[in-house]
């Protein structure tokens, strides 16, 4: 898989975006949390449910996360992530 940016991390770890129990969910992780986050998204463009600019919600570590972000040549960038 692809290096993650800090910058995208740094998302997980902002308390404004609420994100702490996500990630004690996996062991303080942010990689793994934003691979979960990542996914979730990608899932659903496989499925064609989102496309082009987004904002939808994914389950991760048993909460409801918002992801905002960009399907491009049908790979999700995730530009951020809250609750």
């Amino acid at each position: 898989m692809a290096r993650i940016p800090e910058s995208e991390l740094e998302c997980l770890n902002l308390s404004k975006h609420k994100l702490g129990g996500v990630l004690d969910s996996f062991g303080g992780d942010s990689v793994a949390a934003f691979r979960a986050i990542e996914t979730g998204a990608q899932n659903l463009a496989n499925n064609g449910a989102i496309e082009g600019l987004f904002e939808t919600v994914v389950k991760v570590g048993g909460q409801s996360v918002t992801v905002r972000g960009r399907v491009i040549d049908g790979v999700v960038n995730v530009s951020t992530a809250f609750i």
